[in-house]
């Protein structure tokens, strides 16, 4: 009799431990290619009963590097948000941890169903750390980022070249009227 309620307090405790265990992935790019598409999506929030109380919290970090100062359009989906909802207090954001430095560049509110950002990043290292709960729904959650865009960002002497041919422009255009 003892072993027995040794044994349904161990089981007890494992299963109150499961029900709000946070969730986290770790998935890692490398370096960033001008001109690629970069995608990563999972289902998060596992939910347990209906009803119950409990959601799962889940973090999830994509991390990777930039070789030369880029401008990058990241979009981020939350599929949930179109059959229910699945994902609560979904959060983004973007960190730079080159040498330690641990700078949050973007900083959401909670996401809708999607949200896109550019911003120009500087050489070096990265992470989207993306958040959320799972709601207390029978589903769960999905959601997918991408890195749309990463191009080299122009530099001064490209700006200067051109604004000098658009003078060279006006010019010709002002003498023929």
């Amino acid at each position: 009799m003892k072993k027995l309620k040794r044994i349904i307090l161990g089981l007890g405790l494992v299963l109150c431990a499961s029900i709000n265990t946070a969730h986290a992935k770790h998935f890692y790019l490398g370096t960033l290619d001008a001109g690629e598409l970069y995608s990563v999506s999972n289902v998060v929030g596992d939910s347990n009963m209906p009803g119950d109380g409990f959601s799962d919290a889940w973090g999830d970090e994509i991390h990777f590097s930039i070789a030369e100062d880029s401008l990058i359009t990241s979009t981020v989906f939350n599929f949930s948000y179109v059959v229910g909802g699945a994902i609560d207090n979904f959060l983004l954001q973007l960190i730079n941890v080159t040498d330690g430095a641990n700078d949050i560049l973007i900083d959401t509110t909670p996401l809708s169903q999607y949200e896109t950002y550019t911003t120009s990043l500087e050489a070096g290292n990265y992470i989207f750390n993306l958040v959320g709960n799972g709601s207390d729904v029978e589903a769960s959650g999905v959601y997918a980022l991408t890195i749309s865009s990463v191009s080299p960002v122009p530099e001064l002497p490209l700006y200067a070249m051109m604004i000098s041919g658009l003078a060279v422009m006006g010019v010709k255009l002002r003498r023929k009227s």
